[in-house]
């Protein structure tokens, strides 16, 4: 049975569901390393640091699960605010 930990936005998220960036866009190829990179690098800004967590000051990993959720909510939200 998996850990569940309290994410960011204080849902529930199984601690297993992080996953390296390579596994991720190796996972879910139409999203391009280069782009979840830049992505990652000004989450800070954008609201990203809700799927990412930081091991150390180098190593990243995602949630897949958090990802396409912060994805959605973008999404939502750039079409209120045109």
């Amino acid at each position: 049975m998996a850990m569940a930990q309290l994410s960011n936005s204080g849902t529930m998220t199984p601690q297993d569901d992080f996953i390296s960036i390579k596994e991720f866009c190796e996972k879910y190829p139409t999203i391009k390393e280069g782009s979840l990179r830049w992505i990652l690098f000004n989450s800070k800004f954008n609201g990203a640091d809700s799927f990412v967590r930081r091991l150390g000051k180098r190593r990243l990993v995602i949630s897949p699960t958090l990802f396409f959720t912060w994805l959605e909510e973008s999404r939502r939200e750039v079409e209120q605010n045109g």
